[in-house]
């Protein structure tokens, strides 16, 4: 019997504006390890926003993104589309899956086209972070879309489209899953297969920086301008420290890894979990080095100590900003000296201190920028990123500015750069003319790079 051929594509965005970098989404590998266990499906993931593993990195600076932005144009010829386009043809699938955040919608639609280009009849999945905030219109450049985990979702959509392999996939779903067709997701995740695998040896070496999942169920925090704020909840799952090490020990096996970034969004939440995956980290016969990212109310000198030990070496933490009116407009959950008494603490570890700016937020003017710059400067961080803030539909945040000022028009995501975005109709006093708005961006970015130096 012929297998039911599922294609999971990342569609390009950095890699559309000059930037290489080897970064690999969990959620296509995931998937394409749970679909891969069952006999009826054979499943590909493919990562068309990664670097060649020889060619290695060419990483641009955040100023560069957003100056870069303006030539993300997924209209102009590009031998990337070339790229989809023979693969898919190469393979011929049945179902293709994209991948898509908002910023790089624009590159997922066109996917979607190149797709039903080919062959009309190839059924075309949305997933990803943008799935929360699509339009209704925007719908339809898809057969389906995947809000959430997409284990499940996608094997009930083939199930569908495929009925005479339904009650294979159900009972194989059952035995080995312990989890029913019309489930959101999987609730015992200590049963999917690991991410990477022995296909991956042509994208994944020695010198890879490897994702790393420990929990699933979202950031325990509801920050306003963040998209999992709005994220469909699910329950917290947890993976057990033991396969967890299985997973590092295997990743060593296969391509000498010992480099990770774990993308839990809030790492330390569950002290108890951090303590017990430090101390079995310890004990492997090979040091690993892994960053993470957190938020500073869930962390303390004792834990930092352990998790420098246990080969951490930096932490991200997303400060945002210096004001304090802001920092409860975007319902940080911290204070301003907390941050300070936290950012110290880690440094004490020795552990190397990397933050997270933004600008451009609802009513932000000229005095809270500045009081950020001097938050920056006094937190003396290894590294300060900023970002611009952009309004992500539904949010708390997005939600207030559309109710707030009437002159703000919605984002069209399938246009979308950020250079065009008119945050100045939503800023603060002194900050209300786009050219102003530019130049004090234009700004920051020339106070970051001072600083880096």
């Amino acid at each position: 019997m012929r297998k039911v051929k599922i294609l999971l594509i990342n569609p390009p965005f950095h890699r559309l504006f000059g930037e290489k970098k080897q970064w690999y989404p969990l959620g296509i590998y995931y998937i394409r390890g749970f679909l891969n266990s069952f006999d009826e499906i054979e499943a590909y993931a493919y990562n068309l926003d990664n670097s060649d593993i020889l060619d290695g990195e060419k990483l641009l600076s955040y100023k560069e993104r957003y100056y870069n932005s303006v030539y993300y144009d997924v209209d102009k010829e590009n031998i990337l589309w070339d790229e989809v386009k023979n693969k898919i043809i190469e393979l011929s699938p049945d179902i293709v899956g994209i991948y898509s955040f908002s910023e790089g919608f624009a590159s997922a639609i066109k996917v979607s086209k190149i797709t039903k280009g080919i062959n009309p009849d190839i059924v075309t999945i949305l997933g990803g972070p943008h799935v929360d905030c699509i339009s209704e219109q925007d719908k339809n450049y898809f057969c389906y879309l995947i809000e959430g985990e997409g284990e499940i979702k996608l094997l009930n959509i083939i199930a569908e489209k495929f009925s005479n392999i339904r009650n294979d996939l159900k009972n194989k779903l059952y035995k080995q899953y312990k989890s029913l067709l019309n489930d959101s997701f999987i609730s015992d995740i200590d049963t999917l297969p690991f991410p990477f695998s022995e296909k991956d040896k042509d994208i994944i070496n020695n010198n890879t920086k490897l994702p790393l999942l420990c929990i699933r169920g979202g950031c325990p925090l509801s920050c306003s301008y963040c998209t999992c704020s709005i994220a469909k909840p699910t329950p917290f799952r947890i993976r057990s420290i033991d396969k967890i090490i299985e997973e590092l020990i295997n990743n060593y096996n296969l391509f000498k890894v010992t480099k990770y970034f774990i993308v839990d969004d809030t790492f330390t939440y569950n002290r108890e979990y951090i303590e017990k995956f430090c101390n079995k980290v310890k004990q492997l016969k090979f040091r690993i080095s892994w960053s993470c990212t957190t938020h500073v109310k869930y962390i303390d000198a004792e834990l930092l100590n352990l998790m420098k030990n246990a080969g951490c070496h930096s932490i991200h933490i997303g400060i945002e900003t210096g004001s304090s009116q802001i920092m409860k407009l975007i319902n940080k959950s911290t204070t301003i000296e907390e941050i300070k008494e936290k950012a110290s603490l880690i440094k004490k570890a020795d552990i190397k201190l990397k933050t997270f700016y933004m600008v451009g937020f609802p009513e932000e003017t000229k005095k809270d920028i500045e009081e950020t710059k001097k938050l920056i400067k006094e937190l003396a961080a290894d590294e300060a990123m900023l970002h611009i803030y952009i309004p992500y539909p539904k949010t708390r945040l997005y939600r207030r500015i559309e109710e707030k000022y009437s002159d703000f028009n919605s984002i069209d995501w399938k246009t979308f750069k950020r250079l065009e975005l008119q945050a100045h109709k939503y800023m603060g006093e002194g900050m209300k003319q786009d050219d102003v708005l530019k130049k004090e961006i234009s700004d920051f970015f020339s106070f970051i790079e001072e600083y880096e130096k």
